[in-house]
């Protein structure tokens, strides 16, 4: 072996040792970056151990969106829990789980004022009788007051029994006692000693049956510093609660779930752990808590880790659990024997209203669907734990792949090495997913992996740069004869060969030079490509070198000169435009081509472009921002790009995409797709009114693609039959999203409206802010108009219309059009109200109402 090949060795060698020493150290010290990668492959090998199905034992019922449509706004009265309660009792379940928050109570104004009042007749009844009780001969008057008091304070009790939801509540509580109640616990170390112990009712879910107390401080529990639990009149001798927290991990993804939790000296279980506990008929004092790795819960033997946690085995996206519900249950539309000895779950499950976690599996998760899934693992056996082995494992892996390092790899091929190295990997991964897979083993081969995959790289890299160095002084010994050869060529006129020659020489100043004078015999031989491309290769090096940009541009602009057959260039453009007239030149905004103009919108210009990389056409939307204030300008900027994005997240068949969108030389544009059709405008006129069944058609498919936009977080705020486009098969589109809000962010005007006012809803000629609801407003009006080819608000004077649209009711459809069914002229009442909160609330609820009204033609 060679001196040269020995110190190659020796440096492929410590490359391979040091990493091995970092990794170790890495491994020891538990850094954050390995812990991080080593989750995401914990997330990849999880639906390895994923149940099959969902458990027949478990089913959520859950207060979703259609629940809340049709039983009412959130919050429900308690009371109306309490009947969900009484139900599920009566159906046979064996277990109620409550996922609901139960610690402030339900008080309604009603009820605050009854009991002030029923406390202020106390105090007066109370006088009276004290008058009464002193005089010896009571006034008639006085007695029949006397009556009045006691018939008003009766009347006053049974109102007050009415209204207080609490109460009903408790009495369904107290006729069930299989359901299991929520608490929240405040984590984290306690700052002071707690004056009393929980309330007796809570202390008695406690699982305080230690094996090893001895081991407390060497595996501590997670710990709580405050409780809060239901409230007292939710609190019964026997009652079923557990703890409802959960700890993210570093990266925010909920991966384990506290079995159980350290409270004032007690350990408290969760909320799933207390609810199968009672589903197995389980009591707390019977679970068995070995600290450090396990808890026996009657027939199951539970592992979790040192902190007793439980790894979750979350359900996959595609195997829910069985939900129905919430309304269903109440209006009996859910059989009673769906409920029939099984753990039911009762919570949220709306969006806005349920705590949303993120899994493995999904970004949004309900937690009342992570409760399931723990209780699903208990039931079904089917843990995930780390062995007792796992840590002497990983690091004998460690261990053994820097020896690969050190000892194996400097001595094979690039090739050899690569196939080895990749086999050690797949042999190691391979260990891991089958270990995980069969039997739930946790055991982190990620820093082996990786120790192995960049030992590698540094060997390759290590080679790399010594060959490199090698050819280098290989090739610098020709750069001379290159020079010579290029020089020769161009004296004998082979440019295209010098060139040739000229690019194999390192850029430095002579070089430049030379291709400098080679460009300019290119020039004279009008060769105007081959010289722009001499001068580019010259920019690589220096854009400034000599006038080599103003020769490149100029050469550019000529070569398009004259494939056009234009005389000249103009470097100006039109008033307002950037098309120039006159000018073979082709303008470009972006990446993007300009055909021609289309017309003129409520930004700017609108151009016909085309994409030249995939040969769109695309219509070009613009707006000039050096109309803007300069103080302003950042903020419309802003703004700009933050509508247009907004806007280019929309995909749905009914609004138009945006593709792109830019700014160059202060004029921002979007990129959109070409609508070829007619908007609706047309179709409000009385002569040209569209059939009844096409109108309901086209504004319920415009009203579902208002729903898709709104559960997005975007508003139109100017919804009109200009922006509605009917394209040549019929299909409607909406058009403009985020333009209106754009547009009035480059006025730098005050009070100035926007836009026709007929649209507007009340709350936007209010100024106030304005959500998806305004568009079904101004949805409505163009129903109205295109029904009837009326506005529904007509006055002289912007002032009186501005005051019609906020104060008083539309004209009624049916004096226009008497054939208009009811079911229609009802969609409209119901869209134009000036109270948000009785108007349409999603999209989707006005296409289900007006498509209501085709079907019933």
């Amino acid at each position: 072996m060679s001196v040269a090949s020995s110190k190659h060795l020796l440096s492929e060698r410590v490359i391979g040792g040091v990493l091995t020493l970092l990794f170790v150290v890495g491994y020891l010290a538990d850094w954050s970056v390995l812990r991080n990668l080593d989750y995401l492959t914990y997330d990849l090998r999880l639906p390895l151990r994923a149940s099959a199905q969902p458990s027949d034992q478990i089913v959520i019922v859950g207060v979703d969106d259609d629940s809340l449509t049709r039983v009412g706004r959130w919050p429900w009265p308690r009371s109306t829990m309490g009947e969900l309660i009484d139900i599920l009792r009566e159906s046979g379940a064996t277990v109620i789980g409550v996922d609901f928050a139960l610690s402030e109570p339900d008080q309604t104004q009603g009820l605050q004022e009854i009991r002030g009042l029923k406390k202020e007749l106390a105090l007066q009844a109370q006088a009276v009788a004290s008058e009464l009780e002193a005089a010896k001969k009571p006034a008639e008057a006085d007695l029949r007051a006397q009556e009045i008091y006691t018939a008003l304070l009766q009347d006053l009790t049974e109102a007050e029994t009415r209204l207080d939801h609490d109460a009903k509540l408790a009495a369904s509580l107290d006729r069930a006692p299989q359901v299991v109640l929520p608490m929240v616990f405040e984590i984290g170390p306690p700052l002071g000693a707690e004056a009393n112990d929980p309330p007796a009712p809570i202390l008695a879910n406690a699982m305080d049956a230690i094996g090893n107390p001895q081991d407390r401080n060497v595996f501590p529990p997670t710990e709580a510093r405050r409780l809060t639990p239901p409230l007292p009149i939710f609190q019964h001798e026997g009652m079923a609660v557990g703890h409802v927290n959960l700890h993210p991990d570093e990266d925010g993804v909920v991966r384990r779930e506290p079995l159980l939790v350290e409270y004032h000296g007690h350990v408290f279980p969760s909320f799933a752990l207390r609810a199968v506990g009672a589903f197995l008929n389980v009591p707390p004092g019977k679970v068995q808590v070995q600290l450090g790795g396990q808890v026996s819960l009657g027939p199951l033997q539970i592992p979790t880790d040192p902190w007793l946690r439980l790894p979750v085995g979350f359900a996959r996206a595609d195997h829910v659990f069985k939900t129905v519900p919430a309304h269903a249950v109440l209006s009996g539309e859910a059989l009673p024997g769906t409920f029939r000895n099984k753990l039911v779950l009762l919570g949220p499950v709306a969006d806005g209203l349920a705590d949303r976690h993120v899994t493995p599996f999904s970004a949004s998760v309900p937690g009342i669907e992570v409760v399931a899934s723990v209780a699903q693992n208990l039931l079904d056996q089917r843990f995930i734990s780390v062995p007792v082995w796992a840590g002497p494992f990983e690091l004998l892996a460690l261990l053994l792949s820097g020896a690969v390092l050190v000892a194996g790899l400097p001595r094979l091929s690039v090739r050899w090495g690569g196939i080895a190295t990749g086999a050690a990997i797949l042999i190691l991964a391979g260990t891991a997913a089958a270990l995980f897979a069969m039997s739930g083993a946790v055991v982190s081969v990620l820093p082996a992996c990786l120790l192995l995959g960049l030992g590698y790289a540094g060997v390759v890299a290590t080679r790399f740069l010594l060959s490199e160095r090698r050819q280098e002084l290989a090739e610098a010994d020709s750069i001379e004869s290159n020079k010579t050869l290029g020089l020769s060529f161009q004296g004998q006129g082979m440019l295209d060969l010098a060139f040739e020659k000229f690019r194999k020489c390192p850029l430095d100043e002579a070089v430049m030079g030379l291709l400098y004078n080679l460009a300019l015999d290119f020039e004279r031989k009008r060769m105007f490509n081959k010289a722009v491309a001499v001068y580019e290769h010259i920019q690589t090096k220096d854009r400034r070198f000599k006038d080599v940009e103003e020769r490149r541009r100029r050469l550019k602009e000529a070569g398009e000169t004259m494939i056009f057959g234009s005389g000249g260039l103009k470097k100006g453009g039109a008033e307002g435009t950037v098309i120039l007239e006159g000018s073979g030149v082709k303008p470009t905004l972006g990446r993007y081509e300009v055909v021609r103009e289309l017309g003129r919108g409520a930004m700017g210009v609108v151009y016909l472009g085309k994409d030249p990389k995939i040969q769109r056409s695309v219509a070009i939307k613009t707006m000039r921002l050096d109309e803007v204030e300069t103080e302003q300008l950042a903020e419309v900027k802003e703004r700009f790009f933050r509508e247009a994005e907004s806007a280019g997240r929309l995909s749905h068949p009914n609004i138009v995409t945006i593709y792109d969108a830019g700014e160059e030389q202060e004029l921002g544009f979007i990129a959109m797709e070409v609508l070829e059709g007619t908007d609706l405008k047309d179709h409000c006129r009385k002569d040209n009114l569209l059939p009844l069944p096409r109108t309901l058609e086209i504004v319920a498919k415009v009203a579902d693609a208002l729903d898709y936009a709104h559960h997005q977080g975007i508003v139109h705020r100017d919804i009109k039959p200009a922006n509605i486009m009917l394209m040549k098969d019929g299909t409607p589109k909406v058009t403009d999203f985020g333009i209106a809000r754009i547009a009035a962010s480059s006025k730098t005007q005050t009070g100035v409206v926007l836009g026709t006012p007929n649209y507007m809803s009340p709350e936007q000629l209010a100024g106030t802010k304005v959500d998806g609801r305004s568009d079904l407003f101004s949805l409505g009006v163009v129903l109205f108009e295109l029904l009837t080819g009326e506005k529904p608000f007509q006055a002289d004077s912007v002032a009186t219309l501005l005051f019609q649209i906020a104060n008083q009711p539309h004209q009624s459809p049916a004096k226009i059009r008497p054939d208009l069914p009811a079911s229609c002229q009802a969609v409209i009442d119901r869209a134009l109200q000036k109270d948000v909160t009785l108007r349409y609330q999603r999209g989707s609820e006005m296409a289900r109402d007006i498509r209501g009204c085709l079907q019933g033609l």
